[in-house]
């Protein structure tokens, strides 16, 4: 099947429901379908909210107007992440600070230095246990996970996560020194949207 307007062919999901390592979920030739290996086990990706994807644009422009004029390091949305043998994940957004990882890679086997998850009600708890407890164990040293309703931060002590609620209208982030998540401003966009959303009477 041809979408109208492009040139891309979208086929049936080929690969999803099968078992494998994550070495061999690297190998796959791409479906146009969004995949994660979760547990061995390759899983489609459910498509993300209007809420989701512009929340995720909103914090990932803020991110890029502080680091790149600074040469801080590299942003990825969407990177692929080997975190185990059988975990590879897509989160939102990456970071890595400079001279950590160069040039744009398909797959990165090395832990970021943040990593940024936009909560879901079908995501959220996955977001905030098993995800936090990978990223953990493969040494991501600061995850956010955020949402339009609520923001958590996790910092990494000693090969642990501390983490805490975030309440007011900022995160401060540890691995970026001096750059502060303006989350009223990220969110104001979709107070827009839902008002732009509503039916005429």
């Amino acid at each position: 099947m041809v979408i109208e307007g492009t040139s891309r062919r979208v086929t049936e999901p080929r690969f999803a429901g099968l078992r494998m390592t994550a070495d061999e979920f690297l190998l796959l030739q791409d479906d146009g379908h969004k995949y994660e290996l979760i547990n061995g086990v390759v899983l489609m990706s459910p498509s993300p909210s209007y809420e989701h994807s512009d929340l995720a644009g909103e914090v990932y422009a803020q991110l890029v107007e502080f680091v790149r004029p600074r040469k801080l390091g590299k942003l990825f949305a969407e990177p692929g992440l080997r975190v185990s043998a059988s975990q590879v994940y897509q989160p939102d957004i990456a970071f890595y600070a400079a001279g950590r990882t160069t040039g744009t890679r398909k797959i990165l086997r090395i832990p970021p230095d943040l990593v940024v998850e936009c909560l879901s009600p079908r995501t959220r708890g996955k977001d905030l246990n098993t995800k936090r407890d990978d990223y953990e164990g493969f040494g991501v040293r600061e995850y956010w996970a955020i949402s339009s309703r609520e923001a958590w931060q996790f910092v990494l002590r000693d090969g642990k996560y501390v983490g805490k609620e975030i309440t007011g209208d900022v995160i401060a982030c540890e691995v970026i020194a001096g750059f502060v998540l303006d989350l009223k401003g990220a969110r104001a966009s979709l107070d827009g949207a839902a008002e732009s959303d509503e039916e005429p009477e």
